[in-house]
C-alpha cells in the first residue's frame, strides 16, 4: 500500500508568487502538497509551512531569507 504524496518545487513556488496564488506566509498543506523539493531556486523570502521538505529545500529557502515549518513528523527512513 503506497501512500501518494502531492510534491512541489522551489521554482514553482516563484511562479505561484508572482502570479498572487500565494503570498509571503503559505500553507503548502493547505493547497494539498506534502512535501517540498529543491528543484529551482527560490526568489522570494516566503514562510513556508508544510508536511515535509528535503534538507536541501530547507537549506535553499534559508538561503533566501525565509523559513520553513513541518507541520508533520517526518517518518522514519528506511
Amino acid at each position: 500500500n503506497k501512500v501518494r504524496v502531492m510534491v512541489i518545487n522551489l521554482r514553482d513556488l516563484n511562479v505561484l508568487y508572482e502570479n498572487g496564488t500565494i503570498t509571503k506566509a503559505i500553507d503548502l498543506s493547505a493547497l494539498g502538497y506534502g512535501k517540498l523539493l529543491a528543484t529551482g531556486k527560490l526568489l522570494y523570502p516566503l514562510h513556508i509551512t508544510v508536511g515535509t521538505a528535503s534538507a536541501r529545500a530547507i537549506e535553499k529557502v534559508k538561503s533566501a531569507g525565509g523559513d520553513v515549518i513541518l507541520s508533520e513528523a517526518e517518518t522514519a527512513q528506511g
